[in-house]
Protein backbone atom coordinates (compact mmCIF):
# COMPACT_ATOMS: atom_id res chain seq x y z
CA UNK A 1 0.00 0.00 0.00
CA UNK A 2 1.64 3.16 -1.35
CA UNK A 3 1.92 6.41 1.44
CA UNK A 4 0.60 9.47 -0.27
CA UNK A 5 2.21 12.18 2.46
CA UNK A 6 -0.25 15.07 3.33
CA UNK A 7 0.19 18.25 5.73
CA UNK A 8 2.84 20.81 6.19
CA UNK A 9 5.40 18.40 8.65
CA UNK A 10 5.09 15.55 5.81
CA UNK A 11 5.56 17.16 2.66
CA UNK A 12 8.19 16.12 1.03
CA UNK A 13 11.34 14.92 3.33
CA UNK A 14 10.94 17.22 6.22
CA UNK A 15 8.81 14.62 8.30
CA UNK A 16 11.66 14.63 10.61
CA UNK A 17 10.75 18.58 11.74
CA UNK A 18 7.11 17.19 13.24
CA UNK A 19 6.97 17.88 16.94
CA UNK A 20 5.48 13.77 16.98
CA UNK A 21 8.50 12.40 14.69
CA UNK A 22 10.86 9.36 16.12
CA UNK A 23 12.76 7.49 13.81
CA UNK A 24 12.93 4.06 15.44
CA UNK A 25 16.38 2.38 13.60
CA UNK A 26 16.51 1.29 9.98
CA UNK A 27 14.01 2.08 8.00
CA UNK A 28 11.26 2.37 10.75
CA UNK A 29 9.66 5.78 11.69
CA UNK A 30 7.15 6.95 14.37
CA UNK A 31 4.50 9.76 13.59
CA UNK A 32 2.32 10.78 15.88
CA UNK A 33 0.31 7.37 16.67
CA UNK A 34 1.43 5.39 13.55
CA UNK A 35 4.50 3.60 12.47
CA UNK A 36 5.97 4.50 8.53
CA UNK A 37 8.63 2.33 6.61
CA UNK A 38 10.86 4.42 4.39
CA UNK A 39 9.03 7.30 5.25
CA UNK A 40 10.47 9.92 3.07
CA UNK A 41 10.43 7.81 0.35
CA UNK A 42 8.58 7.44 -3.09
CA UNK A 43 7.27 3.88 -1.94
CA UNK A 44 6.91 5.04 1.69
CA UNK A 45 3.87 2.63 3.83
CA UNK A 46 2.02 3.31 6.73
CA UNK A 47 1.95 -0.19 8.84
CA UNK A 48 -1.87 -0.76 9.91
CA UNK A 49 -2.64 -2.57 13.16
CA UNK A 50 0.48 -1.42 14.77
CA UNK A 51 0.55 -2.06 18.66
CA UNK A 52 2.28 1.24 19.05
CA UNK A 53 3.42 0.79 22.85
CA UNK A 54 4.96 -2.62 21.98
CA UNK A 55 6.60 -1.96 18.53
CA UNK A 56 10.25 -2.64 18.58
CA UNK A 57 13.18 -2.50 15.82
CA UNK A 58 15.52 -6.03 15.49
CA UNK A 59 18.86 -4.23 15.96
CA UNK A 60 20.97 -7.31 14.10
CA UNK A 61 23.70 -6.29 12.12
CA UNK A 62 24.17 -9.38 10.34
CA UNK A 63 20.32 -9.20 9.25
CA UNK A 64 19.86 -7.37 5.89
CA UNK A 65 16.16 -7.05 6.06
CA UNK A 66 14.53 -4.81 8.30
CA UNK A 67 13.28 -6.73 10.78
CA UNK A 68 10.45 -5.43 13.66
CA UNK A 69 7.97 -6.76 16.15
CA UNK A 70 5.27 -5.39 18.36
CA UNK A 71 3.56 -8.12 21.43
CA UNK A 72 1.20 -9.17 18.47
CA UNK A 73 2.98 -9.49 15.04
CA UNK A 74 6.20 -9.74 13.34
CA UNK A 75 7.51 -7.58 10.36
CA UNK A 76 9.89 -7.26 7.65
CA UNK A 77 10.69 -4.50 5.69
CA UNK A 78 7.43 -3.40 6.79
CA UNK A 79 5.67 -5.96 5.64
CA UNK A 80 3.37 -8.23 8.26
CA UNK A 81 5.12 -11.77 8.56
CA UNK A 82 2.11 -14.01 8.93
CA UNK A 83 3.44 -15.77 12.01
CA UNK A 84 1.68 -18.07 14.38
CA UNK A 85 3.06 -17.24 17.69
CA UNK A 86 4.92 -14.16 17.87
CA UNK A 87 6.63 -15.98 21.07
CA UNK A 88 8.34 -17.88 19.16
CA UNK A 89 9.33 -16.21 16.57
CA UNK A 90 12.52 -15.12 16.19
CA UNK A 91 15.48 -14.03 13.51
CA UNK A 92 17.42 -16.78 12.31
CA UNK A 93 20.91 -17.13 13.48
CA UNK A 94 24.43 -18.40 12.13
CA UNK A 95 26.05 -15.87 9.63
CA UNK A 96 24.84 -12.98 7.16
CA UNK A 97 20.79 -12.91 7.14
CA UNK A 98 19.35 -11.64 3.95
CA UNK A 99 15.75 -12.11 5.43
CA UNK A 100 15.62 -15.38 7.40
CA UNK A 101 13.07 -15.86 10.44
CA UNK A 102 11.27 -18.60 12.15
CA UNK A 103 8.68 -19.34 14.68
CA UNK A 104 7.19 -22.56 16.13
CA UNK A 105 5.39 -23.67 13.34
CA UNK A 106 7.12 -22.29 9.80
CA UNK A 107 10.32 -20.66 8.47
CA UNK A 108 10.08 -17.06 6.64
CA UNK A 109 12.15 -15.14 3.65
CA UNK A 110 10.58 -11.65 4.19
CA UNK A 111 7.09 -12.16 4.56
CA UNK A 112 6.86 -15.33 2.74
CA UNK A 113 6.72 -18.81 4.21
CA UNK A 114 9.05 -21.51 3.09
CA UNK A 115 7.51 -24.02 1.06
CA UNK A 116 9.05 -27.33 2.45
CA UNK A 117 10.27 -25.74 5.76
CA UNK A 118 10.38 -26.61 9.53
CA UNK A 119 11.82 -24.39 11.75
CA UNK A 120 13.42 -27.25 13.85
CA UNK A 121 15.54 -28.63 10.68
CA UNK A 122 15.99 -25.92 8.21
CA UNK A 123 19.08 -24.03 8.70
CA UNK A 124 20.53 -20.21 7.78
CA UNK A 125 24.11 -21.12 5.52
CA UNK A 126 24.16 -17.38 4.58
CA UNK A 127 23.07 -14.29 3.21
CA UNK A 128 20.20 -16.13 0.76
CA UNK A 129 20.90 -19.17 1.47
CA UNK A 130 19.12 -22.15 4.29
CA UNK A 131 18.77 -25.40 3.78
CA UNK A 132 17.02 -28.63 5.38
CA UNK A 133 17.92 -32.17 5.25
CA UNK A 134 15.23 -31.69 1.78
CA UNK A 135 15.68 -28.27 0.08
CA UNK A 136 18.28 -25.63 -0.53
CA UNK A 137 16.55 -22.25 -0.50
CA UNK A 138 17.94 -19.13 -2.00
CA UNK A 139 16.10 -15.91 -1.58
CA UNK A 140 13.03 -17.99 0.23
CA UNK A 141 12.60 -19.95 -3.04
CA UNK A 142 13.80 -23.69 -3.56
CA UNK A 143 16.39 -24.18 -5.64
CA UNK A 144 15.78 -27.10 -8.21
CA UNK A 145 18.02 -29.84 -8.04
CA UNK A 146 20.82 -28.72 -5.50
CA UNK A 147 21.79 -30.90 -3.04
CA UNK A 148 22.04 -29.94 0.91
CA UNK A 149 24.04 -32.90 1.58
CA UNK A 150 27.16 -31.49 -0.26
CA UNK A 151 26.05 -27.68 -0.45
CA UNK A 152 28.60 -24.94 -0.23
CA UNK A 153 28.86 -21.45 -0.64
CA UNK A 154 32.17 -20.24 -2.34
CA UNK A 155 34.39 -17.28 -1.83
CA UNK A 156 34.04 -16.82 -5.83
CA UNK A 157 31.67 -13.86 -6.87
CA UNK A 158 28.01 -15.22 -6.20
CA UNK A 159 28.62 -18.97 -7.21
CA UNK A 160 27.62 -22.22 -4.77
CA UNK A 161 27.98 -25.64 -5.72
CA UNK A 162 27.03 -29.21 -4.64
CA UNK A 163 29.02 -32.54 -5.64
CA UNK A 164 27.39 -32.45 -9.11
CA UNK A 165 26.48 -28.79 -9.93
CA UNK A 166 27.65 -25.08 -9.33
CA UNK A 167 25.21 -21.99 -9.28
CA UNK A 168 25.06 -18.81 -9.92
CA UNK A 169 23.10 -16.32 -7.47
CA UNK A 170 20.52 -19.74 -7.33
CA UNK A 171 20.56 -20.80 -11.02
CA UNK A 172 22.24 -23.66 -12.25
CA UNK A 173 25.31 -22.55 -13.99
CA UNK A 174 27.51 -24.40 -16.62
CA UNK A 175 30.58 -25.68 -14.46
CA UNK A 176 33.25 -24.61 -17.84
CA UNK A 177 32.08 -20.78 -17.34
CA UNK A 178 32.70 -20.38 -13.80
CA UNK A 179 35.96 -19.56 -13.42
CA UNK A 180 35.94 -21.25 -10.16
CA UNK A 181 37.22 -24.52 -10.38
CA UNK A 182 40.80 -23.90 -9.66
CA UNK A 183 39.61 -22.12 -6.58
CA UNK A 184 37.02 -23.54 -5.27
CA UNK A 185 37.39 -21.86 -1.67
CA UNK A 186 34.49 -23.12 0.51
CA UNK A 187 33.27 -20.12 3.02
CA UNK A 188 29.89 -21.88 4.35
CA UNK A 189 28.12 -25.33 4.22
CA UNK A 190 24.77 -26.54 4.88
CA UNK A 191 24.96 -27.62 8.16
CA UNK A 192 21.09 -29.37 8.67
CA UNK A 193 21.25 -32.20 10.67
CA UNK A 194 21.40 -34.63 7.57
CA UNK A 195 21.59 -38.52 7.49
Amino acid sequence: KRLALEGKCVAGLNFYECDDYSKLGNAYHRLKNDIYYNLGYVNATKIEGVDIDSFEVIKNDLARMDFAKDKYRAYSNGEIIPITNINSWKVMEGGDNWGYSSDDKNVFFGATVLQGANPKSTFLIEYEYACNNDFVYYNGKIMAGAKPHSFVTLYCGGYTKDAASYYFYGEKSDEKETGCQSEDVVVHKCNANIY
